[in-house]
């Protein structure tokens, strides 16, 4: 290690920095099905190990704003305590290992923003501060600087030599294998679409003025610019693109695509994308094994890339199929709203909320009750609770863990996690409820603020996947802020008037 005895804060965000970068070039030098597929003797892919990293850092997170490390990361005291770290990452794999890459991404990319964000907020002094000041009841006293720089610095390197060893010693995976998940993707893709009405497809947007249609034809066309390679052809040519747009990236590709098939009617569509998709499947049934796993310049000599072809067969269908459907399930819900609309809503709640426990007195908070006898502070503790489920929603980790009941009375109803929500917090000062509402309802200010326009829609079940939910995530935000403020204020009133 290096001596962190010495170092500052900025030498530290430099080194981390650099780390960082160094680490985020490597993983640009992979592909999708590097990324995702191959894994190691532990069975997990390097996608595994990147997600790994963030869950230490938001670990880290905790630790800084003298939280429970193990909570943060929905790890058990048993296990957390037990001190096996295989049995500790094997947990966190579990968490995130069926994560697509766009999920994947939004994950590690807001976890290490995050993370940066709260040693920026940290003085110097802090950093050089024993473990113990930040969790009191904890024996240990290592600086807090030589964790920061144990799980960044050099952690970072360390799993980029487990992720080169997985791809290097990829095993090509053999045509029957690869056809088999070709065809589970397009099936459940058109299950998905099965399951949307023609209103669906071509009535609502995305932010970007996206419909269902428009995301269809993308896919579409992204294959027949694989069939065309696959011919011999000039794949810009197939796909209306010249050379300019194309060598500009991805996002300008796609608003052409976008812009040029946007009239064209949903049948139309649809019969395209099926006699597309059947091309594709004869040439893959026609490659042999090796043809398989050639490289791309073996189909078109004027490139240089030794990348193998059937890296492109993956990220053309099933990878792609995966990464647009939650996108999406989001523009097939009604429930569409901007992220800018969202923020608006529930800072003004918050500031309707805080307005009103303004006009109180203490003794107005703390003495009448209601008839099941809540006080106005149990009524204020009870939202900030519920917001700190919504902060552990946002951050992937448990709900019902983050607010602190126990399974059986989380599968019950409202009304016993609410009760065991005001007695635990019922002998809390005044002073301690304002203080811990004011810190969630920042935190869950910040992760709004973090998302994209895309995540705000996407369905519950993108981020909790043990549901079925296709609750779009900007609903769940709405139900635990500035919904639910306005709930509680009439029956806090009430209580304040002695009524």
């Amino acid at each position: 290690m290096s001596d962190t005895k010495t170092m500052t804060k900025a030498e530290l965000l430099a080194s981390i920095n650099q780390s960082w970068n160094d680490f985020q070039g490597y993983l640009m030098s992979l592909t999708p099905a590097q990324v995702t597929i191959p894994t190691d003797a532990a069975g997990w892919t390097a996608l595994d190990h990147v997600l790994h990293l963030a869950h230490w850092e938001n670990g880290m997170i905790a630790l800084m704003n003298k939280q429970d490390r193990a909570t943060a990361m929905g790890i058990d005291t048993a296990t957390w305590n037990s001190g096996d770290y295989d049995q500790i990452n094997a947990v966190l794999q579990q968490q995130t290992k069926d994560f697509a890459l766009p999920e994947a991404r939004n994950f590690v990319m807001g976890t290490h923003q995050r993370f940066i964000s709260k040693i920026e907020s940290l003085s110097e002094d802090d950093l050089h501060r024993p473990y113990n000041y930040f969790l009191p009841d904890s024996p240990r006293t290592e600086p807090l600087i030589e964790l920061i720089y144990g799980n960044t610095v050099e952690h970072y390197p360390e799993h980029q030599s487990y992720i080169d060893k997985i791809v290097a010693n990829r095993v090509s995976p053999g045509k029957e294998q690869v056809v088999a998940r070709v065809k589970a993707g397009w099936d459940k893709l058109n299950t998905f679409l099965a399951s949307l009405s023609a209103e669906q497809k071509t009535k609502p947007t995305d932010a970007g003025g996206w419909t269902i249609k428009d995301h269809i034809m993308h896919l579409a066309a992204w294959e027949d610019g694989l069939v065309a390679l696959f011919n011999k052809q000039d794949r810009l040519k197939a796909m209306g693109i010249d050379h300019a747009t194309w060598d500009s990236g991805d996002d300008a590709i796609n608003a052409v695509i976008q812009k040029r098939y946007r009239d064209v009617s949903l049948e139309d569509v649809e019969e395209k994308r099926r006699d597309i998709h059947a091309q594709l499947m004869r040439q893959i049934d026609g490659f042999s094994e090796e043809t398989l796993n050639g490289p791309y310049n073996a189909f078109n000599p004027n490139s240089d890339s030794s990348r193998p072809i059937v890296d492109n067969i993956i990220g053309n269908t099933y990878m792609h199929y995966a990464d647009h459907m939650p996108w999406m399930a989001a523009i097939a819900s009604s429930d569409q709203i901007t992220k800018g609309e969202l923020v608006a809503r529930v800072q003004q709640g918050w500031d309707d909320l805080t307005a009103f426990i303004a006009s109180l007195t203490d003794a107005q908070k703390t003495q009448p009750t209601d008839p099941a006898g809540w006080t106005v502070k149990d009524h204020i503790i009870h939202l900030a609770i519920w917001e700190s489920g919504l902060v552990a929603f946002l951050n992937k980790q448990d709900r019902r863990t983050a607010i602190g009941v126990d399974e059986a009375t989380w599968n019950s109803d409202d009304d016993p996690i609410n009760a065991v929500i005001q007695s635990r917090y019922k002998d809390l000062t005044l002073d301690e409820v304002e203080a811990k509402r004011q810190t969630v309802h920042a935190e869950t200010m910040r992760l709004i603020n973090g998302l994209s326009e895309e995540t705000i829609n996407l369905p519950y079940n993108q981020y909790n996947k043990t549901s079925d939910s296709t609750r779009p995530i900007a609903k769940q935000i709405m139900g635990d802020t500035y919904m639910h403020y306005a709930e509680h204020i009439p029956w806090m009133a009430k209580i304040a008037e002695g009524t």
